[in-house]
Parts: structure tokens; sequence; C-alpha cells
């Protein structure tokens, strides 16, 4: 069975930016077929989510969305960050946030389709 993050980890492989894996899932799911359902979510879920990833005070790396902008989205973390299985952290003025880069998400040891998606932000 395929799985929607499956696809949205393919699409963006293969075509190389969130454009054109969202036009190319709309094809798809308008094409109908067995997976119609699955292309049809991953065109939304990529069409939808423009998040931003930061990490918050050097120890926990995460993403923003712009809909809600003081809420943090925990990735992982190290010993002293915040547990990604908690849920999300209302980021307030005495956090510091800065961008994450790629080598943020080799230390935190986040890959697969986050970095795909931080790629192709």
């Amino acid at each position: 069975m395929t799985t929607v993050s499956e696809i949205i980890r393919c699409t963006l492989q293969d075509l190389g930016s969130r454009k054109a894996a969202i036009r190319y899932c709309q094809r798809i799911a308008r094409a109908g077929g067995s997976f119609a359902a699955q292309y049809a979510e991953a065109a939304d879920y990529l069409s939808r989510t423009q998040a931003s990833y930061y990490v918050l005070n050097e120890h926990t790396l995460g993403y923003v969305l712009p809909p809600q902008p003081n809420v943090f989205g925990v990735l992982s973390a190290d010993i002293h960050g915040h547990n990604p299985m908690s849920g999300v952290v209302v980021v307030t003025l005495t956090d510091t946030l800065r961008v994450a880069t790629l080598e943020d998400f080799q230390r935190f040891r986040v890959g697969g389709l986050w970095i795909l998606l931080f790629r192709h932000g």
C-alpha cells in the first residue's frame, strides 16, 4: 500500500520542486484509479503546508506554520530540548529562534521527508 508520505517523498525527489509535485499529484488524482485519494491528499498537503524550519534556543529543531507563528512543532531535540512526543511548544518573547540549516537536520538526526520538504520549501 502506498502512503501519502511515500508519494510526497517520491514526487519531490523525482520532480525537484514543490509546484511540480503538486501539479503531478493533482493530475494523478483527477485521472482516478486505485491511488487517486492518496495523491489528492498529497497534493492538498503540499499546497497548504509552507512550513518554515527553525532551531529553538539552540536545543530543539522544529517548524512554524504561517497561520500560527507562535506555535512551534517539535521535530527533534537534544537532551536539554523539548520532547517531540509532547506536542507543540508555544514560543515566547524569552525564546530565541534561528533559521534551520541542512546541518541542523543532520545534527538533530532528522532526515528523509523532512529534508525534502526543507529543500523544496
